[in-house]
């Protein structure tokens, strides 16, 4: 049986590597689940603010480096969705309305 393989390049970090490495070996419900798992709120939240001080005001240089954790931990969230999206689809699934909406 052929391995399914993940549509993402190297330069991704480690520890999203991994959690894409382990998405081929999850049922489809389980990718199903991944997909309608919202991003952390305390994340988003905390990220909006910080954008929102940052055209106000400006961030200070911690804030600044904050904020690129955070937009880092979203893009993590979105590449293994995105990924998770992929792979339903190579299953059959209908993906559509996801993509849609993209």
């Amino acid at each position: 049986m052929a391995q399914e393989t993940t549509a993402i390049d190297d330069q991704l970090p480690p520890e999203i590597e991994a959690t894409l490495a382990t998405l081929t070996r999850l049922s489809t419900a389980e990718l199903w689940a991944i997909v309608r798992r919202p991003a952390p709120p305390e994340v988003t939240e905390r990220l909006a603010d910080l954008n929102d001080r940052r055209q106000r005001e400006g961030l200070t240089a911690e804030e600044e480096r904050l904020a690129d954790v955070l937009a880092e931990q979203l893009d993590g969230v979105m590449v293994v969705r995105a990924e998770a999206v992929a792979l339903l689809h190579r299953r059959g699934q209908d993906v559509s309305a996801l993509v849609a909406r993209a």
